[in-house]
């Protein structure tokens, strides 16, 4: 009889736990998709610190990015609108990283791979998409990602710690006035690290005067049946059943002696 008593009183206590147990799980389910701009002040977006690069000199040539173009958006509140001008054949675009947050430090600061432990693993991701389209059309413009901590000329890390791949690249596109839906292929890439998530550059090289374009929703894909999720909390979870466990059987013994005395 104490035996049955000891087991209902168990399965008591635990049928909140194991509600509990299913509720975190459920909270660390994550779509298949993880942002790197979604919109302006997005919870969602990710390498979010903003790193201008630009050939000697040219520095006023590129201007501040603006986050929050609600006139041109593709889809949901905003979009990024760019800015290029050109002198002979200079260069200039932008990159989005993630930073590098200095102790004591409230906001995290440029990093190109001088310090550790700043990348992301992505190693699940299959590809990235992103929309772009010119203000006018014609704007010739490449996009990329990873890359930071590489030198493109030798092909040879620069940094002690870079992306774990060098820069994956479209080449040079030429937008058109209509948003139009890029992808940069990732399988069978190294992402195990990386610090630059999303990266665009123009030159004169191929803009004879000054472009604007648009970039909206650019993202990260993944399968959905290998979508990054945390593991079962069983560090948590195993104490506590334990716990609950070993004070039922308390209670239980207290009670029935309470009954018997």
């Amino acid at each position: 009889m104490k035996k049955i008593i000891l087991c209902l009183f168990s399965l008591l206590l635990l049928v909140p736990f194991a509600a509990l147990a299913s509720r975190l799980t459920d909270l660390n389910t994550v779509d298949n998709a993880m942002y790197v701009y979604e919109d302006f002040a997005s919870s969602n977006n990710n390498f979010g610190v903003k790193a201008k690069i630009c050939s000697e000199g040219g520095a006023n040539l590129v201007s501040n990015l603006e986050e929050d173009d609600t006139a041109n958006r593709y889809q949901g509140n905003s979009c990024l609108r760019a800015e290029i001008d050109f002198v002979g054949e200079s260069w200039g675009g932008w990159l989005f990283t993630t930073g590098y947050l200095p102790e004591g430090a409230q906001e995290p600061v440029l990093n190109f791979g001088e310090h550790p432990d700043s990348g992301l693993d992505l190693r699940k991701a299959e590809k990235l998409t992103f929309m772009a389209k010119g203000a006018k059309g014609g704007e010739k413009v490449e996009c990329f990602m990873g890359g930071l901590g590489w030198s493109s000329e030798t092909g040879k890390a620069t940094a002690p710690y870079p992306d774990s791949t060098q820069k994956i690249s479209l080449g040079v596109i030429t937008l058109t006035d209509r948003y139009t839906a890029y992808t940069l292929d990732l399988k069978d890439r190294d992402l195990s690290y990386l610090s630059c998530g999303f990266g665009f550059v123009a030159s004169g090289r191929y803009n004879t005067e000054k472009i604007t374009f648009y970039l909206d929703d650019i993202q990260y894909v993944f399968p959905e049946e290998k979508a990054p999720a945390r593991e079962f909390p069983w560090a948590i979870v195993v104490p506590i059943a334990v716990a609950l466990i070993g004070a039922a059987a308390t209670i239980t013994v207290a009670l029935i002696k309470k009954k018997q005395g």
